[in-house]
């Protein structure tokens, strides 16, 4: 009897450490199940990942800014004038790249001839230029090349080129005089009387 009754106390008590067991394991195992959820939710994107993407977003835009600002290729028109040779001293084509907008005269057709020589080196010395029906005069200074600084290879040269660019670009106008300080034109190279066409075309 005594036997009995310890059996059954024997067999509760496993019982009951096996129950408090699985209880505690369990426990420990919904505490883990816990945990990693909660771990899973917080691994969200950090603010890092929203500032990369931010900094993506404001790259993109700095870059389609950079587009942009990029000046667009600007409205221009070819200008077919004539221009020295550095290593010939000759004359040679040469297609100036001027802006749409800007009025073909005498005046700008020597300016840009001008501007290609000073490029290169060479100061051309200009009064003015004047229009007089068919007639275009070019009246040069006498302390600058074409008449001064040059030799008369590039004398030559500056005034070939200068005429050329007038007479190829200007319709109605075929003829070039040339003029120094509003006199004749006179170098120690070329000597010409006041009225003297240099180029008719």
């Amino acid at each position: 009897m005594k036997a009995r009754i310890l059996k059954k106390y024997l067999i509760l008590i496993i019982v009951f450490t096996a129950s408090v067991t699985m209880l505690v394991g369990c426990g420990s195992k919904k505490e883990k199940t816990n945990k990693d959820i909660t771990v899973t939710e917080t691994v969200k994107p950090s603010k890092g990942d929203d500032a990369n993407s931010g900094t993506d977003s404001s790259n993109s835009t700095a870059t389609s800014k950079e587009e942009t600002n990029t000046p667009a290729k600007e409205d221009t028109k070819e200008l077919p004038i004539y221009v020295m040779n550095n290593d010939t001293l000759e004359k040679e084509d040469y297609v100036d790249m001027v802006p749409q907008d800007s009025k073909i005269t005498a005046e700008f057709i020597v300016n840009e001839v001008v501007k290609n020589f000073e490029q290169n080196g060479v100061t051309i010395g200009i009064n003015s230029v004047t229009t007089k029906g068919d007639t275009i005069y070019v009246d040069f200074k006498s302390d600058k090349a074409p008449l001064a600084n040059v030799g008369s290879g590039v004398e030559a040269t500056i005034l070939d080129c200068i005429a050329q660019s007038l007479v190829d670009n200007l319709d109605g106008h075929n003829k070039v005089i040339y003029r120094v300080d509003g006199k004749a034109y006179e170098s120690g190279h070329i000597i010409l009387d006041l009225n003297e066409v240099y180029l008719n075309d």
